[in-house]
């Protein structure tokens, strides 16, 4: 069994991170379709229990890979939604409001997506 020096590891590491970084514009995304399939009407279970797994899945890996004012922005989302979630039902308008500035939060905690067309960006999420 061969084992990883510390540099190959912060390596590997650091590969990891970049990757999910990547990847974080495309979750925002899916959170948000997930939001306006909700507000436009579809209040089943299955979705709101989505979103909200979502928003804690979120919270968890953010951090996880050194992001933690994603994490602690998507957990301050996901408390918000779960009484609903639970139930399957949407908030009532002004906590609609409260909740869509949730997410405007989250996103911008998230920064700007990666630059594709940046080389350096481009090669760590190729590892």
């Amino acid at each position: 069994m061969s084992t990883m020096d510390s540099e190959t590891f912060k390596k590997y590491l650091s590969a990891l991170s970049a990757d999910y970084r990547a990847t974080l514009a495309e979750k925002l995304v899916h959170i948000d379709q997930m939001w306006k399939e909700l507000t436009a009407g579809s209040t089943a279970f299955g979705p709101m229990t989505t979103l909200h797994r979502e928003l804690h899945t979120l919270a968890g890996s953010a951090k996880t890979f050194g992001l933690p004012e994603v994490s602690e922005a998507a957990r301050v989302a996901e408390h918000f939604i779960e009484p609903y979630a639970l139930v399957g039902a949407l908030p009532a308008a002004p906590k609609l409001i409260e909740f869509e500035n949730l997410l405007a939060v989250l996103r911008e905690s998230a920064g700007p997506p990666p630059d594709s067309s940046d080389p350096a960006q481009a090669s760590s999420s190729q590892r």
